[in-house]
């Protein structure tokens, strides 16, 4: 086996890698930068900058963009966004960051946000919602109130490191029962963290124990059989056999030394992860306990004693596996000893989720947002106020910015799916993506806008519903077919849309325009032979097991509140 010195005096050559690193310890202080370095940089790349950004003042690691609906992925704990089928994980090395307290990260592209706190100058991964080619902007504030900023962008692939391991490299006088645990950049192939990949050794031999990786993939512990010697050194390995999500592995060998104290030490705290979770009734979720000594040293968990204060909104089991069981909240404790850590575990109803597909708006929804400086939902767009009007009735709303790809994993998180615009072209595979999701039960607010200049809408074409031209005169809607989405409506403002030419035996119509109103579908600006008057510009149709409205114009749905808006979604909701 060939092994990079994680620690120890030298480096040997590693099989596949450019270069080695020579490095004689010589004082605790330099220690600790190299430990700083070797999470960040163990094979000497940084990552890619910006345009137009200074290279970073400090090391940061970003991981290439991960589908949450991969093998061994979980989702990240806070709510989908518009990058909602890829995330990326950033964390620093321990002592990056000297007296730093928090970082927040923004993606330039969507406007997402997310802050994490820094512990020991480092940070453990955090998923942030990202694909490649976005550029993440990185607020980095210590105690003094002082901040840096770096800006970095995604890259489309990236391997694996090690981003810390405890115990650290050369520590000396660690506790008997410290806990041997391995933190990674980015989520891990359980099937390739194993007792063959993460080794502990003593003397050159295999110290015989168990390996586990948190279902999130990012923490493996390595669990002894029988407590360690006394004053002896141990050697922690994680080989190259190790690969991430992927199937990228780590580039080299990573070893770590350390040497044990005489004694074990107590457990003075312990802490439940996460500290708060969010279920719905029927969810599951298993919790994390970690133990620590006085020091705030990390040690081998013990075995705890579960209990929930409401197990009538949440139980917990003695392996600490919560179940939601109905709306509320409830603590749940872990005991040892005369230890003790709690969890609130909030039980919410699911919201209904609305994603609203903009990703070929053609400068009607997001307008005036533009792709140079990115399309961020909180700020001012013509698709604001219908957005905004669903999320106070209670929805979780997700725009897409354009462009953005479509799939199935993506459109399956969402009750409804509102595609405003249709003026880019979309693949197969995302005609797809649509087809089966509707067809599985999934409702569809199909929105086209005037046809100048779109080329034809494969995504209605493929439901059998074509729009075409551009309205011209009068552009009221006021001519309806009984129907429940047609209840209550007298006169609607058509802004300037498409009229819909063809359509499936199975759909109805339910809304046309007023007999001042024609359609100019060789848009000329004249009605010629065989341009209708009072188009066709509303209907529905039942798809599979879901469910579609289809209307050639956007801009009529902004304004709210409005009975149409009410109407369809009560229909598409179903009795």
């Amino acid at each position: 086996m060939s092994w990079a010195r994680w620690g120890g005096e030298a480096s040997k050559p590693v099989r596949g890698v450019r270069r080695t690193i020579d490095v004689k310890l010589r004082s605790p202080v330099i220690v600790l930068g190299v430990v700083a370095l070797l999470g960040a940089c163990l094979d000497g790349r940084h990552e890619p900058v910006a345009p137009g950004i200074e290279p970073p003042a400090f090391t940061v690691n970003v991981s290439d963009p991960i589908g949450i609906s991969a093998p061994f992925v979980e989702s990240p704990p806070q709510a989908f966004d518009a990058r909602a089928d890829y995330v990326a994980y950033v964390s620093l090395a321990p002592n990056t960051i000297r007296h730093g307290l928090n970082i927040l990260i923004r993606n330039r592209n969507t406007g997402y946000t997310r802050l994490a706190l820094l512990s020991a100058g480092g940070l453990d991964p955090v998923a942030v919602h990202a694909a490649t080619g976005d550029a993440l902007e990185l607020t980095v504030t210590d105690s003094a109130g002082a901040a840096s900023q770096v800006t970095l962008v995604v890259s489309a692939a990236r391997p694996p490191i090690v981003v810390r391991s405890n115990p650290p490299p050369r520590k000396r006088d660690v506790p008997l029962n410290a806990a041997i645990v391995v933190v990674f950049s980015e989520p891990m192939n359980p099937t390739t963290v194993t007792a063959q990949t993460l080794l502990l050794l003593h003397n050159g031999q295999a110290v015989a124990g168990a390996v586990t990786l948190t279902p999130d993939g990012l923490y493996a512990t390595f669990t002894p059989d029988a407590p360690f010697g006394a004053e002896a050194d141990y050697t922690l390995v994680v080989t190259t056999a190790v690969a991430d999500a992927g199937g990228q592995h780590l580039e080299q060998t990573v070893v770590a030394g350390f040497s044990t104290a005489a004694a074990a030490v107590p457990v003075e705290s312990l802490a439940v992860e996460p500290p708060v979770l969010t279920l719905a009734p029927g969810d599951t979720a298993t919790l994390r306990v970690r133990a620590f000594d006085a020091a705030g040293y990390e040690l081998q968990a013990p075995a705890v004693m579960w209990s929930s204060a409401d197990p009538g909104v949440a139980t917990v089991s003695p392996t600490g596996t919560v179940a939601g069981m109905a709306v509320g909240t409830a603590v749940v404790t872990a005991t040892a000893d005369s230890v003790s850590a709690t969890a609130t575990i909030q039980v919410q109803a699911t919201p209904r989720r609305v994603l609203v597909d903009a990703s070929r708006d053609g400068g009607v929804w997001w307008f005036p947002q533009w792709e140079q400086g990115g399309f961020d939902p909180n700020l001012d767009h013509q698709g604001q106020k219908l957005a905004n009007y669903l999320r106070a009735s209670g929805y979780v709303v997700d725009e897409l910015p354009r462009p953005y790809g479509i799939t199935s994993g993506l459109l399956n998180r969402y009750d409804l799916v509102i595609r405003a615009s249709g003026f880019g072209a979309y693949s197969d595979n995302e005609i797809a993506a649509y087809q089966d999701y509707v067809q599985n039960g999934g409702n569809l607010l199909l929105l086209a806008d005037h046809m100048l200049y779109a080329p034809l809408d494969r995504v209605a074409l493929s439901f059998g519903i074509e729009f075409a031209g551009i309205t011209r005169g009068e552009n009221l809607l006021n001519d309806f077919v009984s129907h429940p989405i047609t209840d209550r409506l007298t006169e609607e403002r058509y802004l300037v849309g498409s009229g819909v030419i063809a359509y499936p035996a199975t759909a109805q119509i339910i809304g046309r325009l007023s007999s001042g109103t024609y359609l100019d579908l060789n848009k000329n600006d004249l009605q010629d032979t065989g341009e209708p008057t009072a188009p066709d510009v509303l209907g529905v149709l039942t798809y599979g097991a879901g469910r579609i409205v289809f209307c050639g114009d956007v801009n009529m749905w902004e304004p709210v509140p409005q009975p149409l808006v009410d109407n369809v979604l009560a229909w598409l909701r179903g009795p």
